[in-house]
């Protein structure tokens, strides 16, 4: 076999290999993604990590709710995605931007939510802003607007 063809195919099944890597590292980083939106979904229910457990659909909406519930209304100033994620830290619920990322989307598909240049407001007319778990989940106390009184 001349040089030039061994050189060939040791490049091809080397350029295999890479992608194959490629491929391997982006599961591996979409199953540690989906792993970290399992735990924060765990963590927000407040319940501990139980193998098949079943989730009643109306907890499992209570991330939406809370986003949904402290966005301004159209016409103030709206909020990022960090004010969002700090506003929610505060009500003490830790999630991952992405998470938060992926649910304005959601809410945005339910004409809930509109953003505009990176600022996200509710399309509701009546937005409670910062009131917490939306009426279906029960009443909880109010929380401190982080950001001032600006929906005041």
């Amino acid at each position: 076999m001349p040089m030039s063809q061994a050189i060939e195919i040791l490049a091809k099944e080397k350029d295999l290999i890479s992608d194959e890597i490629t491929r391997d590292a982006l599961a591996l980083k979409q199953k540690k993604q989906k792993l970290k939106e399992i735990e924060d979904a765990i963590s927000i229910l407040g319940g501990p990590i139980v193998s098949d457990a079943k989730v009643e659909p109306q907890k499992a909406g209570r991330l939406k709710s809370v986003i949904a519930d402290c966005l301004p209304p159209l016409g103030g100033d709206g909020l990022t995605i960090q004010q969002i994620l700090d506003n929610l830290k505060l009500m003490g619920l830790d999630t991952a931007k992405t998470t938060i990322a992926t649910t304005l989307t959601r809410i945005k598909k339910d004409n809930l939510a509109k953003n505009i240049d990176g600022k996200w407001f509710s399309t509701k007319s009546e937005s409670p802003n910062n009131v917490g778990l939306s009426k279906e989940l029960g009443e909880v106390p109010k929380t401190p607007n982080p950001i001032g009184d600006i929906f005041a």
